[in-house]
């Protein structure tokens, strides 16, 4: 007898059924993936039981925690039945245009449902944002945790079909496919299916089918983000490139309207006639069909979802106010829904106090005017607030006490609600904006407000910064009282300001006093490795006050209160290192037992060494670490040292690694910087996006009384990697010759002066001594100190002494490929991206007799 223990049990495994009438139709054998079969009745079945193993292996939930999603629908139903099975709340953020159909479904499985207007994603008020808010806040109040399953952006949906989906198609079909087809959603059936089946066979031709109104027909085919016309179809049609679909290998793309789609059971989504009719070979595609209810809304004739196997399971509503309650206003409510504020913090001084609040309000969802002002009422004071076009609430709710008054207890509770103009009476309405604010209406008198406006930055060193630090740093930054402003710092900001956490506008007032600094929540400042901020995500907030005085002429006048600003900081990975690729040994410690870490051993010696690097990895390497020797990952059909491997080789060795799509590498050598920068450089050059490079590599972690293992590597479970390679990133001979010749290009040589002109022996026997004619001579060392990349400025210093003009394109070499990786780092910590690394290198060029070599200094 067969049985599963639970739901779960049954996910996938689906079969393959012949499409009679299309196979007929085309003499092609079609063939549809019954994904409608699995219990939930859709393939995100297969997402939602990934993305939640993938959050319990990380310790981001435990069992009676929450699962948060912004869904369409399907995908809720997956993590719905996927949590109720795990042990786990559901919170579903769903467009409320969805059908009637979905939204019971979800109910009758225990989730909760938060209906939010459909908006493009750039707002605030797009369903997935929303989604992101309320798994914050539930994180922090659930102690078993909450995590937002972010089906869009983690890739955890992708591997589901890179490991399932995927591998079942080929076996099914034994291997026999030529084309799979479907839409794109998320991204990750599309990819995942993809990147499994061209890992298998390059050759398989791989499909989107895209509805009108979305944008990835667009992209794929002209590498444009643009959408026309609309569709009835619900779930399907993106407008963004998620992290699922980066990379995604797709060599056709096809916009199925409506009248076409519509026609067939199958739907829009599975792609079956438009690829039929454009591919008249005879070929077996295997294509996604789910049922038509979760492609179409009610009114077109969708059926009602049954979920197979899923249990009884009854409709349970959510407590009152809880995770902001989703209601909506029109014309005939005579003002928004009061709401419950609780006191957080009071500030008193000279007998005022200013009270920071924690409530959620209703506001706009579009519509509304810059400059237009509502009114908070809160335990009867009205207090005005200001509004942004869009609805979306710039100004902080404050409630000010006046002078005297005396000010409520943390915890106390009040009730506080919005008036909005009373044209906002006609605009639907929505929950969302969760505020904290603090203000101090201290009296001020005299002065006049000056102009000048100065620009402070701040920056967070490694040892980071505590309560006091921030206190001191600000009023040493300020000085006096101040109109304080603040804004996010651009991308470009960024890149020229390593290390920089928030841009601050001050307009300073004529006079004494200072810029107070009145609180601080929630402040975790943790140094991470690296110089860039790779990572957003809200981790505290400075509250400032900020008093304007008002001129001379009013002298008695008391000041308006200043609004407290809210500093939002930035997850920062702030240190002295010179390179974002580069990574610390703390960070390595702090994250060395993290599940998508892999740490890799790329040690490689010189013949002149007399050193055994595999030997040495059995003696002592960092603990898990794995051994990547690029003598064995290389193009085997050379007779030159570690040439660039083919794509499958490389795909191939990370398989074995353990190194799979979505995984974070972080490689290091046993001479602190040597090889790794050339296993970067591979990395980098087949498509790997977050690569590392451990600063000082191993010598700086063993000198530092860290931990080390020895014996052969750890077993790690195989994974798959896409390759996705830059080709121009490796420079052949052929390209070196066209540089040197045209001047199009610089030469760049990483070996030692001496062997540059001739004056040393090379490592290789059969080697001519000297250079490459035009070529410039920037050794390695230069940009190395004690194992460790120097700083920027020296780097720029040593290619600027050697005549190097970055403005131009530069190809790197040395003496076989390896150290020439460091010249790449080095350039790339400049923003210079080098034109390719000239693989053959000097062990190519010096052994040729075609090629010409001058002796002495450049």
């Amino acid at each position: 007898m067969s049985l599963a223990a639970n739901v779960v049990d049954v996910i996938g495994n689906t079969p393959l059924i012949r499409l009679n009438r299309a196979s007929g139709a085309t003499g092609c054998t079609i063939l549809g993936k019954a994904e409608f079969m699995n219990p939930g009745q859709s393939v995100k079945d297969r997402a939602a039981l990934y993305l939640v193993r993938d959050a319990l292996a990380k310790g981001l939930v435990r069992p009676g925690g929450t699962i948060v999603e912004g869904t369409a629908g399907n995908t809720g139903i997956g993590l719905a039945m996927v949590g109720r099975a795990m042990g786990l709340d559901c919170v579903i953020v769903i467009p409320e245009t969805q059908s009637r159909e979905k939204k019971d479904t979800l109910r009758q499985l225990g989730a909760r449902l938060i209906e939010v207007p459909a908006v493009p994603y750039a707002n605030p008020n797009n369903f997935v944002k929303v989604s992101a808010r309320a798994a914050e806040r539930l994180a922090r109040e659930n102690p078993n945790g909450a995590f937002w399953a972010n089906q869009f952006d983690n890739v955890a949906n992708r591997q589901a079909h890179i490991e399932t989906t995927g591998p079942e198609i080929w076996r099914d079909t034994e291997g026999k496919i030529d084309g799979f087809i479907c839409a794109i959603g998320s991204g990750g059936t599309l990819a995942g299916i993809a990147m499994a089946l061209k890992d298998r066979s390059p050759g398989i031709t791989i499909g989107c089918a895209d509805p009108m109104g979305a944008a990835m027909y667009s992209w794929f085919t002209s590498g444009e983000l643009k959408a026309s016309g609309s569709s009835i179809t619900e779930g399907i049609g993106q407008g963004r490139v998620t992290k699922n679909i980066e990379g995604a290998p797709v060599d056709v793309a096809f916009q199925i309207p409506d009248e076409r789609g519509g026609r067939h059971a199958a739907g829009p989504s599975s792609g079956a006639r438009p690829y039929r009719r454009d591919h008249s070979m005879r070929l077996r595609l295997p294509l996604c069909v789910e049922d038509l209810r979760s492609r179409l809304p009610a009114e077109q004739g969708a059926c009602r979802a049954r979920l197979a196997g899923a249990g009884a399971a009854s409709p349970r509503r959510p407590p009152a106010g809880d995770l902001m309650p989703t209601q909506f206003l029109f014309r005939d409510d005579a003002y928004l829904k009061e709401c419950e504020a609780t006191v957080v913090a009071v500030t008193e001084k000279n007998g005022a106090a200013g009270v920071e609040l924690d409530c959620t309000v209703f506001y706009p969802t579009g519509g509304g005017q810059a400059g237009d002002a509502g009114v908070l009422v809160v335990d009867g004071a009205e207090l005005p607030v200001a509004t942004t076009v869009y609805g979306e609430t710039k100004a902080d709710i404050v409630h000010v006490l006046t002078p005297g008054t005396a000010a409520p207890a943390v915890g106390t509770k009040l009730v506080a609600r919005i008036d909005w103009p009373s044209r906002y009476a006609r605009m639907r309405m929505h929950t969302g904006l969760h505020l904290l604010s603090v203000v101090l209406p201290y009296p001020v008198t005299g002065g006049s407000v000056g102009t000048e406006e100065s620009r402070l930055d701040f920056d967070i060193p490694e040892s980071g910064l505590d309560r006091d630090d921030i206190t001191a740093r600000l009023n040493d930054l300020i000085g006096r009282d101040a109109a304080v402003t603040e804004r996010w710092i651009t991308d470009a900001e960024l890149e020229a300001n390593p290390g920089l956490v928030k841009t601050m506008s001050v307009k300073p007032p004529m006079g004494s006093g200072k810029v107070r600094l009145v609180d601080i929540t929630g402040l975790d400042l943790q140094p991470c490795g690296g110089t860039h901020v790779r990572q957003t995500g809200e981790i505290g907030r400075l509250a400032i006050s900020a008093i304007e005085k008002k001129g001379k002429h009013r002298k008695e006048r008391q000041a308006e209160p200043a609004r407290a600003r809210r500093v939002r900081l930035r997850r920062t990975q702030v240190t002295t290192l010179p390179s974002p690729w580069l990574r610390s040994t703390e960070w390595l410690a702090e994250h060395l037992d993290y599940p998508d870490l892999v740490v890799l051993d790329g040690s490689y010696f010189l013949p002149t060494m007399k050193r055994d690097a595999d030997a040495e990895f059995l003696e002592a390497h960092i603990p898990g670490a794995q051994r990547f020797d690029i003598d064995v990952v290389k193009n085997p059909d050379s007779d030159l040292p570690h040439m660039m491997p083919s794509s499958t080789v490389f795909s191939a060795a990370c398989r074995k690694l353990g190194i799979g799509d979505g995984k974070s590498v972080l490689v290091y050598d046993s001479l602190g910087l040597f090889s790794a920068p050339r296993v970067w450089w591979m990395f980098r050059t087949f498509g790997a996006e977050r690569v590392f490079i451990l600063d000082g590599g191993l010598p700086k972690w063993v000198a530092e009384g860290r931990p080390v293992e020895s014996g052969p590597a750890r077993t790690r479970e195989p994974r798959h990697f896409t390759p996705r390679q830059n080709h121009g990133a490796v420079a052949d001979l052929g390209d070196v010759k066209k540089a040197l010749a045209s001047g199009k290009a610089q030469v760049v040589d990483a070996r030692s002066a001496e062997r540059f002109r001739g004056e040393a022996p090379e490592p290789r026997a059969g080697l001519k001594g000297g250079h490459m004619p035009g070529s410039f001579n920037v050794p390695s060392s230069a940009l190395v100190e004690n194992g460790r990349l120097v700083s920027q400025d020296r780097i720029r210093t040593a290619f600027n002494e050697a005549g190097v003009n970055l403005d131009r394109p530069v190809i790197t070499s040395c003496g076989s490929g390896v150290s020439a990786g460091i010249l790449w780092l080095g350039l790339d910590a400049l923003g210079h991206q080098p034109a390719g690394l000239y693989d053959g290198s000097w062990s190519e060029w010096g052994a040729r007799d075609d090629c010409p070599v001058a002796t002495g200094p450049a």
